[in-house]
């Protein structure tokens, strides 16, 4: 149990390993799906030097805010991984994730995923400065880059511990505990919910008025699982089929942020369909 809340916690243990440089972290009410337990068997560790683990394990719950936030308080070495129980990618995902981290100095990267449901949006989020319609998703990205963002989503995403601690100097003037001070606390509320705001979006509200840049690498693709396996395809599909109006309206909201909507014939080419 963690902190008297109703959560439990499975981790694997690492045998003779002694440095400890990061930590993958997955949260669910009560189940995973297989394709997301298949990937986590095929993970690809080869960044790792001798000697060197990362410290994993999964956080059952209810209460997505209190899992996330426990995550936190549980994390070693120098950044934690999010991923979701539904999600699934390739065995080199959470490796190029961390090499590009490193390559960039970067404080949040995450994986180019999309909403389960229609319109399949991306988790590419820019927040317009006087729009009317806050956060909205972009319809084109640069391939194979690490694009950067106002907000992106949880489901697949390594954020560095700076960014915690500049989260808490910036609003408690205290840094972030070690891991040993962590174990005798409360989980510092990082993620909750508030007015129209989800935990993921106001996280990174947060983390950017901290000092913190969010990125997306677009080569590190990642399938929601869901009926089917929500992917970039799926995305491309709706938008080679949106309806006229639609299509719009889209383009006044991403007006706002100053980009364009991707076209029709855009959308097919990217797919290999002849327009």
């Amino acid at each position: 149990m963690t902190d008297g809340l109703d959560m439990q916690k499975f981790e694997v243990h690492e045998n003779g390993k002694t440095e400890c440089v990061g930590t993958i972290a997955m949260i669910t009410r009560d189940k995973i799906a297989a394709p997301t337990a298949i990937s986590l068997m095929m993970t690809d560790t080869t960044y790792l030097q001798p000697g060197q683990y990362v410290k994993k394990f999964i956080i059952v719950g209810n209460v997505l805010t209190f899992q996330r936030n426990s995550c936190i308080n549980e994390m070693e070495g120098d950044w934690i991984v999010f991923i979701d129980s539904d999600m699934a990618w390739q065995p080199e995902a959470i490796r190029v994730l961390v090499e590009t981290q490193a390559k960039f100095d970067l404080d949040i990267v995450g994986g180019l995923c999309f909403q389960r449901g229609e319109p399949y949006q991306p988790t590419l989020y820019r927040e317009a400065p006087h729009g009317e319609h806050g956060y909205t998703f972009i319809e084109r990205w640069d391939p194979d880059a690490a694009v950067e963002v106002d907000a992106t989503g949880m489901a697949f995403c390594l954020i560095h511990k700076r960014v915690f601690d500049r989260i808490l100097r910036a609003n408690t003037d205290e840094g972030f505990p070690d891991f040993e001070e962590r174990q005798k606390m409360r989980p510092a509320p990082f993620f909750r919910w508030e007015e129209e705001y989800g935990e993921d979006f106001l996280f990174c509200r947060e983390a950017k008025t901290a000092g913190n840049r969010i990125f997306v690498d677009t080569s590190v693709k990642i399938a929601h699982v869901g009926e089917q396996a929500i992917t970039e395809a799926t995305f491309l599909r709706e938008i080679a089929f949106r309806d006229p109006d639609a299509s719009s309206f889209r383009a006044a909201v991403l007006a706002e942020i100053d980009e364009k909507i991707l076209t029709r014939d855009e959308a097919l080419e990217r797919l290999g369909w002849k327009a």
